[in-house]
């Protein structure tokens, strides 16, 4: 696939300068360090390290034709499991390896870390790299909705935390006449939490399909980025597609059943689980709050009036786009029920908008 999306002119007339001024750069950076590497902070480069370790994701190589097979075989699909997370690691050793490697200059010119710290360090961040998005991808799969988003904030959160704490410890520890050994034990808990966590990752149920998607997603990966620079956009795969945030099981919003109440409860749901709109709505609102803000008097008859003019235009010429949608077309509207589903429609989208704006204005 490689040699399909880079010519080897491409590799010769590009790669390969590119490569030999960033040696030239390296070389240079031992000879003459840029001043610039006495500026960086060692908390600075803990937390750009630790966000490049939530880069990492495991490899499973499974396909959609081994749902067949492999899952009456748990022993089979295990031993996959393994070879991918083995090549998984060992790309994650070798790039953290030559991100070190690279590093090098600042961390012992700049920032005035001992040699034998530096293997200590690698293996710190290999550490953090093999547990936290594993852990992550874990919080992902077996939670949903907001308890997910604030389970998996958390995780980074303290996670970060916890690994700029304790690269600063390594760091003073650099002082103490055994501060080595103490680093490396550190060291060595996490890496046992990595392998705890991995092992965990190896022998959880329920991710089968998951990790058919992503594995799609990664070999994909390369001839997404290409079809993207065309202007093609690749569809969502069903494993990929998420519940709206509002109305997440289709509740009904009325308690009528008529053809006009169940129109014009697709076209609000339509409206509201839209995140163009709820875009809109926050520039909108934005906007007005403002214009509310800075009138006063007899000014805020004319100016609200106004904005609620703009506001039922903007949620009108949604309704009609929503009602020429190719899944309403589908049944048989007449023109009476069109009408008055989009009335009613646009009147529950802009009542509680109204009032808010109206509230803004009293306050104000």
């Amino acid at each position: 696939m490689l040699r399909t999306a880079v010519d080897w002119v491409v590799a010769l007339y590009f790669i390969v300068p590119l490569l030999i001024a960033a040696g030239v750069i390296y070389t240079s950076w031992w000879q003459e360090p840029p001043l610039w590497f006495d500026r960086v902070p060692v908390p600075l480069l803990a937390i750009a390290l630790f966000l490049w370790s939530l880069t990492f994701r495991l490899r499973t190589f499974l396909e959609p034709a081994d749902q067949v097979f492999l899952l009456q075989h748990r022993s089979l699909t295990r031993a996959i499991r393994r070879g991918g997370f083995a090549y998984s690691c060992s790309l994650a050793f070798l790039a953290t390896a030559l991100l070190f490697i690279v590093l090098c200059p600042l961390l012992v010119i700049g920032q005035g870390w001992q040699w034998p710290w530096i293997p200590v360090l690698a293996l710190f961040t290999l550490a953090s790299r093999l547990s936290v998005p594993v852990i992550l991808e874990l919080l992902g799969q077996r939670l949903a909705g907001i308890r997910r988003l604030a389970a998996r904030s958390g995780v980074v959160i303290a996670c970060g935390f916890l690994f700029v704490s304790l690269w600063d410890l390594l760091w003073r520890l650099q002082t103490f006449p055994h501060g080595l050994v103490h680093g490396s034990l550190i060291v060595v808990f996490a890496l046992l939490a990595a392998w705890l966590t991995l092992r965990h990752r190896l022998h959880a149920r329920g991710l089968f399909l998951h990790e058919i998607s992503q594995e799609r997603h990664v070999r994909l990966r390369l001839t997404a980025l290409l079809l993207s620079q065309a202007g093609v956009r690749m569809s969502k795969s069903e494993l990929e597609e998420r519940r709206p945030p509002i109305w997440r099981r289709s509740q009904a919003i009325t308690k009528k059943r008529d053809k006009v109440s169940l129109l014009m409860a697709a076209i609000v749901k339509s409206f509201f689980r839209s995140s163009d709109q709820w875009f809109f709505l926050v520039r909108y609102l934005s906007v007005s709050a403002y214009a509310l803000i800075q009138t006063s008097g007899w000014v805020t008859l004319i100016v609200y009036p106004g904005l609620l003019y703009l506001l039922y235009k903007g949620v009108h010429s949604y309704c009609v786009m929503a009602l020429k949608s190719p899944y309403l077309q589908l049944f048989q509207w007449t023109d009476e029920e069109r009408r008055e589903a989009m009335e009613q429609a646009i009147f529950r989208i802009l009542l509680p908008i109204a009032l808010l704006l109206l509230l803004v204005a009293i306050l104000v």
